[in-house]
């Protein structure tokens, strides 16, 4: 004779389940509390328990990529509004223009609250680099997080403070995290048409400030031995994916100088 509470089991499995129970973690509960009414045993329940904890899971995989689907269709592309400019020490000029910090977050704090994400930072120092994580979450439960690092400016400037410096890294290194969670839509209006694949110029600017530092500019050899090793004939032309081997190797050789 078969067992009505096995029987009432089987209907629950999760090939049998109607689509909306399959994709709501609410219904799934309902069922648990039908389980718990039928005073099915503890291994049946634990499978109930186990199923609702995938469709969850599933629930709030979904929903948290719908909402940054839509915060992606509704954020305004952000204007590069500050601009720098400076002259190394071996007399190169370097001019590139940034979307502030302060800027980014105001705009898109509207945008992502209407969708239910939020977003916090994290942040650790290791061999002289300043490591940021993004963490963007939704209010449904799941989260992603993407990390960048940055090293911290070593020159010799009295106008700027040793804390100044640190703040300056933490806050690039903020941004840029920000920007790779979020997929963010930065303008740039004097690179238009620029391949995005190459690093831009605050990374240019960070790598041949460590070269200057460790006196790699000049030493013709080590200088060609350094952009042969990236395939490069210049600064300007390492890729974005080559950014943090190459801050690491000009890193490892300031510590063995």
């Amino acid at each position: 004779m078969t067992n009505p509470k096995n029987e009432s089991l089987n209907k629950m499995s999760s090939q049998n389940l109607p689509v909306e129970v399959q994709s709501s973690p609410n219904s799934a509960m309902t069922l648990i509390d039908k389980a718990i009414a039928l005073k099915l045993d503890p291994d049946s329940l634990e499978k109930l328990y186990n199923l609702h904890e995938k469709i969850s899971d599933r629930w709030e995989k979904h929903q948290f990529h719908n909402a940054v689907d839509a915060f992606q269709e509704e954020c305004p592309v952000i204007p590069k509004s500050k601009n720098v400019s400076f002259v190394t020490r071996s007399g190169q000029k370097v001019e590139y223009a940034y979307a502030p910090l302060e800027l980014v977050e105001n705009t898109i704090r509207p945008v992502l609250h209407r969708h239910g994400l939020s977003y916090t930072f994290d942040s650790t120092v290791r061999e002289g680099l300043i490591i940021v994580t993004c963490t963007l979450r939704h209010v449904d439960g799941h989260e992603i997080s993407a990390s960048f690092s940055a090293p911290v400016d070593k020159r010799d400037n009295q106008s700027i403070s040793d804390a100044q410096k640190h703040g300056a890294a933490l806050t690039y290194a903020m941004r840029q995290a920000l920007k790779q969670v979020l997929g963010l839509p930065i303008a740039d209006p004097d690179m238009d048409g620029a391949d995005w694949d190459v690093v831009d110029e605050g990374q240019a600017a960070n790598i041949q400030a460590l070269i200057e530092e460790i006196g790699l500019d000049k030493s013709p050899n080590r200088m060609a031995k350094f952009l042969a090793h990236f395939k490069i004939d210049s600064i300007e032309d390492l890729k974005a994916g080559q950014y943090r081997e190459a801050v690491l190797l000009l890193q490892k050789a300031r510590a063995r100088s």
